[in-house]
């Protein structure tokens, strides 16, 4: 949980401090200080930080200042407020951004994980998603990501159909309990060592192995020749 924390702004002292604070219920500086065992000046500092953040809240008793953490929920907030700056953040870099040249294709290569999760996002904007060869290799990879992802599909009304291989046949069957989702089956014969993702005017093929990356390529023509593709292949599919 540390990770998703510092991703909300707050210092591994501020969350050891703010754990403390929960844990422990209302404390002094110095009890702060010796459950965490940080220096006491330093947790002063946390506890203005934590403040500031809405975190926490002191009371002065028996002539003492008292701090007591705010309850955990509060940090949802914080997050939907850091949402909202990024995406103003987001939206005025995206006017800055450099106009490509017209025609020429966009390609970008995305690596690991993280990348792999930097380029999936974008499918959110898809009006519609066309996916040849989709394998367990994402539930593997991303089991925690994948989850959430279709959530957020589903809630953005994004009809999604699913080319699978006839080997991954219960993975395809989960899938097709998703809402928007429809999906055949593919001979194995056919399987290529990646998944091609189809949106927009986007192209994204996905390799899994031996290390996670995906080549995102920007161009209407190529997109429209691989939706043709699809298309070819949908009809053919086992239902």
């Amino acid at each position: 949980m540390t990770e998703e924390l510092k991703m909300l702004g707050l210092t591994s002292q501020e969350i050891a401090v703010y754990e403390s604070l929960v844990q422990q219920g209302s404390s002094l500086a110095s009890e702060i200080a010796s459950t965490t065992r940080l220096n006491r000046s330093f947790v002063y500092h946390c506890l203005e930080s934590l403040e500031k953040k809405g975190l926490v809240t002191t009371a002065v008793l028996n002539n003492k200042q008292c701090y007591t953490a705010v309850s955990p929920t509060r940090l949802l907030g914080l997050f939907k407020e850091n949402e909202i700056k990024l995406k103003e953040y987001v939206t005025t870099l995206t006017k800055k951004e450099a106009v490509q040249l017209s025609g020429k294709p966009d390609v970008q290569v995305f690596y690991g994980k993280e990348g792999m999760k930097t380029a999936i996002e974008e499918e959110l904007t898809a009006k519609e998603l066309l996916i040849i060869g989709s394998t367990p290799d994402f539930q593997k990879n991303l089991p925690f990501y994948r989850p959430g992802f279709h959530l957020r599909r589903i809630e953005k009304s994004i009809p999604m159909k699913v080319l699978f291989y006839e080997e991954d046949r219960a993975y395809s069957k989960e899938t097709a309990k998703m809402k928007l989702s429809e999906v055949r089956l593919m001979p194995n014969h056919l399987k290529m060592p990646m998944t091609i993702v189809l949106f927009n005017d986007i192209t994204l093929l996905a390799f899994w192995n031996p290390i996670p990356h995906t080549m995102r390529i920007k161009n209407k023509e190529t997109t429209e020749r691989f939706k043709e593709y699809f298309n070819m292949l949908w009809k053919t599919a086992q239902k």
